[in-house]
């Protein structure tokens, strides 16, 4: 993107993007230059009289604060009806960063957790209470080790903090029974949890451990590189998983016994998706630079060239579907075309593509939603056609086109208020529906048809909703849907009937798959969880249906 002016800052990179404010490096010309993070706010939220009021008192106390491990803020206030934070440019990963490429040494985490209890401990004593801290939140600078040097940002400026009853507790290495945690205990403690989730295995005794949980497929050794992506494929009478790993590694595992079923194939891959072809198992890889190559899954040994355009970056995911009788790939990519973005900039847009595996010809057009990114899309079949299901950026909506034709099919939904953080579809009562999880705690369902919402929201859950899936069971169609994440102190998995919306059982709480899941099949009948401090597990989701519905 170029450069766009916003008052005195010159806008030149996009650092990271939320529901609600943007995080760009910036120039500051009325300071010689100097770079720095600015996070601006949208003017919806900037106009709040509520969030107004807590962000000038909290960035008044946090500008005032002296403590090291929290980024310093230069200045803050309102240019264009825009709220603004100008803070120091760290430069450095996220614990969150680190933390996908596996667990740390016990005498980092020591370090880390200290330098975050003090950062902790100053917020508290310079009047900002107890901050909700995710570990995106938790920025590294300098090498691991006594020079690795720790500061907190964001914070949630602008929003109540923690209740003082309780503070995160999935991040604490003890039963479940023991999630909520006193606020009066001590700051260093807390936030050790951050860390120690991840370093030292969980309590094998607590209740809803994944070797003692009713739909348990397997357990899989996954190396300290973290697991990227996944998905299954059934060959000769075996399940297998394939997975990629954050060493660009492709890997094979047995369902049957959770243990790799074949050598690692080195590469750079970022994303898999797994199909039968002339009656091997083939793995379809997304790599660094964009482009996708098919692998056979036992031998790891290329299939043919790559395919795609090589890009700077990857677009990550990729699905196999079978059109025509012939497999393609569905993924996301760019549409060439530019969208504007905020302060006169511009951003690439994102579509969706398909191409057939065996030669990587078009299957069909780019498709592309009306001046927005899609970010979310799942592929079904309607009258006999092949279509992609797709939701946008931001709470644009949801759409469907013919995969073939790239034309309409049905009418799209009204853009929503709220961004949808999950996306599937299924049928209802003969009708093809989309559902959706959003940012409002809420699970909807769309008619595809019309585009009209059917019937209320489902609520219940207490955070975004993050995953979604249906699983038929018994002529029924069950919603497995997921609220929170590892780090939320209220996660929960809700199962729903999709024909009346109607709850089955209470949530689960205590469960791996409350902090959200992926589904491995089309079909959504196993389900991936790879919570940090967990085993990584494949879930059979109808024995848990039928589990919920006894």
């Amino acid at each position: 993107m170029g450069s766009a002016q916003f008052g005195p800052y010159l806008l030149d990179a996009v650092l990271a993007r939320g529901g609600s404010a943007t995080v760009y490096r910036a120039r500051d010309t009325s300071h010689d230059e100097r770079v720095v993070a600015v996070k601006v706010f949208d003017r919806q939220l900037s106009a709040d009289p509520g969030f107004r009021e807590r962000f000038r008192r909290d960035a008044g106390l946090l500008s005032a604060l002296r403590e090291p491990h929290v980024v310093p803020i230069h200045r803050y206030g309102e240019i264009d009806g825009h709220l603004y934070l100008d803070m120091r440019l760290v430069r450095g990963p996220s614990l969150a960063d680190v933390l996908r490429r596996g667990r740390l040494a016990p005498q980092r985490a020591e370090a880390i957790a200290g330098q975050i209890g003090a950062a902790v401990d100053a917020l508290r004593r310079g009047g900002l209470g107890d901050r909700r801290i995710e570990r995106s939140d938790v920025l590294l600078a300098g090498g691991p080790g006594r020079g690795e040097f720790v500061q907190l940002v964001g914070l949630g400026l602008g929003r109540p903090p923690v209740q003082a009853a309780v503070l995160p507790t999935a991040l604490v290495s003890r039963p479940a029974r023991h999630r909520r945690l006193v606020a009066s205990t001590a700051a260093v403690l807390v936030v050790a949890a951050l860390v120690a989730w991840a370093v030292f295995p969980r309590d094998r005794e607590r209740v809803g451990e994944p070797s003692a949980a009713t739909g348990l497929v397997a357990t899989i050794g996954v190396p300290d590189a973290g697991l990227l992506d996944a998905a299954v494929v059934s060959v000769g009478g075996r399940r297998l998983l394939a997975g990629v790993t954050a060493d660009g590694a492709l890997r094979t595992w047995d369902l049957s016994t959770g243990a790799e079923a074949g050598p690692a194939t080195p590469g750079d891959a970022v994303a898999v998706a797994t199909a039968v072809v002339d009656g091997r198992a083939v793995a379809v890889v997304r790599r660094r630079d964009n482009t996708v190559v098919a692998r056979d899954l036992e031998t790891g040994t290329p299939l043919g060239p790559p395919m795609g355009t090589p890009r700077e970056y990857s677009f990550g995911r990729l699905v196999v579907v079978e059109v025509d009788g012939e497999p393609v790939v569905v993924a996301l990519e760019p549409t060439g075309r530019q969208l504007p973005g905020p302060f006169d900039m511009t951003e690439e847009q994102v579509g969706v593509s398909s191409f057939a595996l065996r030669t990587g010809a078009p299957a069909g057009p780019v498709l592309a939603a009306d001046g927005a990114s899609i970010d979310a899309f799942s592929v079904t079949e309607i009258d006999g056609r092949p279509v992609v299901v797709s939701s946008t950026a931001g709470g644009g909506g949801v759409q469907a086109r013919d995969l073939r034709t790239g034309a309409p099919v049905g009418a799209p939904t009204a853009p929503q208020p709220v961004a949808f953080r999950a996306l599937t579809t299924a049928v209802r009562d003969g009708v093809p529906v989309a559902v959706t999880g959003g940012d409002d705690n809420t699970v909807r369902i769309w008619d595809l048809r019309t585009g009209e919402q059917v019937g209320a929201p489902l609520a219940g859950h207490v955070e975004s909703v993050t995953a979604v899936v249906a699983v038929q069971q018994d002529g029924r169609t069950v919603l497995i849907t997921a609220g929170g994440s590892d780090l939320s102190p209220t996660p929960q998995v809700r199962f729903w009937e999709l024909a009346t919306g109607t709850p089955l059982g209470p949530p689960m709480t205590d469960h791996p798959l409350s902090r959200g899941f992926r589904a491995l099949s089309p079909d959504g009948s196993l389900l991936l969880t790879t919570a940090p401090g967990e085993p990584v597990a494949v879930w059979d989701a109808k024995q848990l249906v039928a589990e919920v519905a006894s």
